[in-house]
C-alpha cells in the first residue's frame, strides 16, 4: 500500500530524472521549472473538468480559467479533441476526452510553486510509509524473539 497518488508518483519521477541531469550547484525553482516541463504519463486533471470544458467550448462559450496551465492544457485536450473527432466521428464527447485524459500528457501543468508542494507533501508521505514498515518489520522481529523463548 502507497499512500502517494498516480500524479504525485509521476511528478516525484520527473523530479529525479531532472535532478539527475543538472549540474551542481543548481536553482531550485530552475529544477522545478523543468520537471513541469516534463512529459507527464497522463494529463492529470478531472475528466469531467476537461470534458465540461471542451463542451463548452464547442457551443461557442466562453471558458476564464483560473490558472494559465490550466487554460494550456485545455487547448492541448481541445486540439486533440479535434483530431480524434475526425478519425472517430460516431464516438461521443465524453468518451473522446476520457480516452484523451488517459494518454501521455506533454507536461504537467502545473506552476513551479505548486509543484514545489507537491513534492515536499509526497516526500513526507514517502517518508511517512517507509519509517512504518521499517516498524513494522521491527514489532514483527519482537514478537518473533518473545515466541521463541
Amino acid at each position: 500500500m502507497c499512500l502517494i497518488s498516480e500524479r504525485d508518483q509521476d511528478l516525484l519521477r520527473a523530479y529525479k530524472e531532472v535532478i539527475e541531469e543538472v549540474s551542481y550547484p543548481f536553482c531550485l525553482h530552475d529544477v522545478l521549472e523543468m520537471t513541469v516541463r516534463k512529459p507527464a504519463k497522463r494529463f492529470y486533471s478531472s475528466t469531467k473538468y476537461a470534458y465540461m470544458c471542451i463542451k463548452s467550448m464547442k457551443e461557442g462559450h466562453p471558458i476564464r480559467y483560473q490558472q494559465k496551465e490550466k487554460e494550456k492544457m485545455i487547448s492541448e485536450v481541445w486540439e486533440r479533441v479535434l483530431i480524434e473527432e475526425r478519425n472517430y466521428p460516431d464516438m461521443k464527447l465524453d468518451r473522446i476526452v476520457e480516452l484523451i485524459m488517459d494518454r501521455p500528457a506533454p507536461e504537467f501543468y502545473l506552476k513551479p510553486s505548486s509543484a514545489k508542494v507537491i513534492l515536499c507533501k509526497a516526500k513526507q508521505k514517502q517518508r511517512f510509509y517507509e519509517e512504518q514498515l521499517i516498524k513494522s518489520r521491527y514489532e514483527r522481529i519482537q514478537r518473533r524473539k518473545i515466541r521463541s523463548l
